[in-house]
This record gives C-alpha cells, sequence and structure tokens, in this order.
C-alpha cells in the first residue's frame, strides 16, 4: 500500500516524494491519505475526446493554499485536509 511505502520512506529520513501517475497510482495515494500536497497544473488546452478522470474514488476535501498565474497556465498548490 502507498502509506506502508510513505512510512517506510520517512523512516529512511526522506522528507518529499513525487508522485507522477496516472489514474489509478494518484487513486491509491489519496485513499491511503499518503499525500498531503498537491501540485495542480490547469493549462489552456481543450480535450477533444472526452478526458479521463485524474483521479477516482471517493471524494477528498483539499484546500488551495496558494496560486500562480501564468499568460497560459494556472499553477495550484493543494493541501490535504485532515478531519479530526
Amino acid at each position: 500500500m502507498p502509506g506502508d511505502l510513505v512510512t517506510l520512506l520517512r523512516q529512511r529520513g526522506l522528507r518529499h516524494l513525487s508522485v507522477e501517475g496516472g489514474p489509478e497510482l494518484l487513486s491509491q495515494f489519496v485513499a491511503d491519505s499518503a499525500i498531503d500536497h498537491c501540485l495542480l497544473t490547469l493549462a489552456t488546452q481543450f480535450v477533444g475526446e472526452p478526458a479521463p478522470a485524474w483521479i477516482t474514488g471517493t471524494a477528498h476535501r483539499w484546500t488551495r493554499t496558494s496560486v500562480l498565474r501564468t499568460s497560459n497556465a494556472l499553477f495550484l498548490r493543494l493541501d490535504r485536509v485532515v478531519d479530526g
């Protein structure tokens, strides 16, 4: 499970991990609460076919902590909301 991997890497001193993948990989990390921050880029491009979801599964809450806007993209930093 992704959470086990993150725990092992933290025990070995790793503080940051970049996860890039498709919907299945990202969904596993999110479902396991193994992602604290998400860097999301929105580009000005239209997709001709129905675009696949970039994540699947149940809803998870995030809060926007920073925004950077350029002429053709929007960069968002999102932090996971921890309930309880």
